[in-house]
C-alpha cells in the first residue's frame, strides 16, 4: 500500500489518538479543529479525510464544507450517537462511509485497507495526474547560495512541464525586490504579482488570471516580480499564503522561485510547498552554507524529511567534489543532476529565450537534455 495523507478533523486529543492508534504507522496523519480545516487541505492534499465530531449536526455541517470545495476528497465520519436518522444525513451530506465510536473502532481497523485503496483508485486517472480542485502541487526551488542556478532551474522545469504534459502549469517570481525571471524569457513586463495587493482579501482565479504573463513558446503562465522594493514590503506572509493556496486551487504544478535570503515569506513558501528542490554546485562553499541553512531549518522546525531533495547544478569532471561523493556528505536524496554548458545555456540567456521552446526541439543544451530525461520520467 502507498503512504497516503490522512486529515482528521477533531477537537479532542482523546477521539484523534484513539483513531491513530488504529492505522498503520506508515501513513502520515495530519489533526486539526474544525477552523483549520481548509487550509490545512489546501496545504497538505490529504487522500483521506476524516470527521469526529460529537454533535451530528455539526459534523453534517463539516462534511458539506468540505465536499462543497473539493467534491472528489474521500471522507470518513466517526460519530458518537446509534441515530439511523443522523447517519443516513451525513451520507447524504457527502460521507463516504461512517462508523460509531468506541464500539465500530475495530471494524474500522478491518476495512481501512480497502478503505485506503478506494481512495486512491478515485484520486488516480493514470498519465498526467487529473487534479482535483485544491490537489495541484507546489514545487519551490530554493538555495541559499547565489549563482547556484536556481531561477534558471526553476524556469526550465516549469517550461518543460508545460511542454511535455498537458498539466495546467504556473510560474511565481518571490525575488520580490528585483526579480530575475522576465530577464531569462525577454518578456517586458506589465503586470506583476503587485496587481493582487488591492484584493489580497477575496483573492480568486479572476484576479491571479488578470496578473498573468505568458511565455511565447509554451504559453507557461507566470506571475512576475514587481522588481519593487516598496510593493515587496506590503507583500507579508498572509499575502504569501494566501496566494499559494489559491494557485494550487486551479493549477495542476506551482512553480516557485525563492529569494535566496531566509525571510518570513520564504518561510511561509516553503511551509505551503510539497516538494523543496535545492539547487547545489559541487563545491565546498555550497556544502558548507547548506550545513548552516540544514541548521537553520531545523530550528525553524522546517519539516524536510521526504520534502526536501537536491537538483545538483553545473556537473562536469572538473567539479571539486564528485557526484559519488554526494552520499557521505548529505542526508537528502538527489533528485536531478544537471551538466554544465556554458556555450548552450549562455546563448540562451543572451537573448531572453528558454533553453526548451518546443516538444520538438532537437538540439538542446545539455541542461535542458537533462531535465526533459528527469520529468518524463516524474510524469509517467
Amino acid at each position: 500500500m502507498s503512504v497516503l495523507n490522512i486529515l482528521i478533523v477533531c477537537e479532542e486529543e482523546e477521539f484523534s489518538s484513539l483513531i491513530r492508534s488504529k492505522l498503520p504507522e506508515e501513513h502520515k496523519v495530519t489533526v486539526v479543529s474544525k477552523k483549520d480545516v481548509g487550509p490545512e487541505i489546501d496545504r497538505i492534499s490529504p487522500d483521506l479525510v476524516f470527521v469526529i465530531e460529537e454533535d451530528d449536526a455539526k459534523g453534517i455541517e463539516i462534511i458539506q464544507t468540505i465536499q462543497a470545495e473539493y467534491e472528489a476528497t474521500y471522507l470518513i465520519y466517526f460519530s458518537h450517537n446509534q441515530d439511523f436518522v443522523a447517519l443516513r444525513d451525513v451520507i447524504r451530506a457527502g460521507a463516504n462511509d461512517y462508523f460509531v465510536l468506541p464500539e465500530e473502532l475495530d471494524i474500522f481497523a478491518q476495512k481501512f485497507s480497502s478503505i485506503a485503496e478506494t481512495a486512491v483508485s478515485q484520486s488516480d486517472d493514470g498519465g498526467v495526474k487529473a487534479f482535483r480542485r485544491g490537489k495541484g502541487k507546489v514545487y519551490s526551488f530554493f538555495s541559499g547560495k547565489g549563482g547556484s542556478g536556481t531561477t534558471l532551474m526553476s524556469l526550465s522545469f516549469a517550461q518543460t512541464l508545460k511542454l511535455e504534459s498537458t498539466a495546467n502549469v504556473l510560474f511565481i517570481d518571490l525575488n520580490l525586490q528585483y526579480g530575475g525571471a522576465e530577464t531569462f524569457l525577454g518578456i517586458e513586463s506589465h503586470r506583476s504579482l503587485a496587481d493582487l495587493i488591492p484584493v489580497m482579501n477575496e483573492l480568486n482565479e479572476m484576479h491571479i488570471r488578470n496578473a498573468l504573463e505568458f511565455e511565447k513558446h509554451s504559453r507557461l503562465e507566470l506571475l512576475l516580480s514587481p522588481c519593487d522594493a516598496e510593493a515587496a514590503e506590503e507583500m507579508n506572509e498572509v499575502f504569501i499564503s494566501k496566494l499559494i493556496r489559491t494557485c494550487r486551487r486551479f493549477y495542476d504544478f506551482v512553480i516557485i522561485d525563492l529569494p535566496h535570503s531566509m525571510n518570513v515569506n520564504t518561510y511561509t513558501a516553503i511551509e505551503e510547498s510539497d516538494k523543496i528542490y535545492y539547487v547545489l554546485t559541487l563545491d565546498t562553499p555550497s556544502f558548507k552554507l547548506f550545513q548552516r541553512i540544514e541548521e537553520l531549518f531545523q530550528r525553524l522546525t522546517v519539516q524536510t524529511e521526504d520534502r526536501l531533495e537536491f537538483i545538483v547544478n553545473k556537473v562536469n569532471k572538473d567539479n571539486e567534489i564528485k557526484p559519488v561523493d554526494l552520499k557521505s556528505l548529505v542526508n537528502f536524496p538527489v533528485a536531478l543532476e544537471v551538466r554544465k554548458d556554458i556555450k548552450g545555456v549562455q546563448s540562451a540567456v543572451n537573448v531572453g529565450e528558454p533553453m526548451h521552446k518546443s516538444v520538438d526541439d532537437k538540439k538542446l543544451p545539455l541542461p535542458a537534455k537533462d531535465l526533459r530525461k528527469w520529468i518524463r520520467a516524474f510524469l509517467k
